[in-house]
């Protein structure tokens, strides 16, 4: 049996020019070919793991559908962390501090879109260690994020 990264891996090589992924950009789709895709997995897990991230480690990932929530889920991946894929939908609160504090989870990969979920309950959260924000643009200082890298 062939886990996800193994199966990257070979189809990388089979289609590295291919189109893997596409994400609407303004007004039209842009493509991020599987070899893209592999590197952009590859720099995901570099950081994770400069930033002190262990195998194990229980990464939750919340994001819309977008390029960035896969190659974000292959990077936790690749890092040997365990990833805890949590639906959007998900409202702030009881549920999404129960979900994380049942799953563990030390690390939180976040959207801009979500970040407001995590902050109504972060103080509650004694396991998080660090939340990424998947969106640079964001102000920090108009989050109230104490975590945010």
């Amino acid at each position: 049996m062939k886990t996800i990264i193994q199966l990257l891996e070979d189809s990388s090589a089979k289609y590295a020019n291919n189109p893997y992924l596409f994400e609407k950009k303004a007004d039209r789709y842009e493509a991020i070919t599987y070899k893209e895709t592999k590197e952009e997995a590859y720099r995901i897990a570099a950081g994770l793991l400069s930033l002190g991230i262990v195998k194990g480690d229980r990464v939750a990932l919340i994001s819309e559908s977008r390029t960035d929530w896969v190659t974000s889920e292959l990077g936790i991946l690749h890092a040997g962390a365990v990833s805890v894929p949590l639906s959007i939908m998900l409202k702030e609160g009881i549920d999404l501090k129960f979900r994380l504090d049942h799953s563990e989870t030390k690390w939180v990969i976040i959207s801009g879109n979500h970040l407001s979920k995590i902050n109504s309950v972060k103080e509650e959260l004694s396991r998080i260690e660090k939340i990424i924000i998947l969106d640079p643009k964001i102000d920090m200082r108009k989050t109230k994020s104490l975590w945010a890298t």
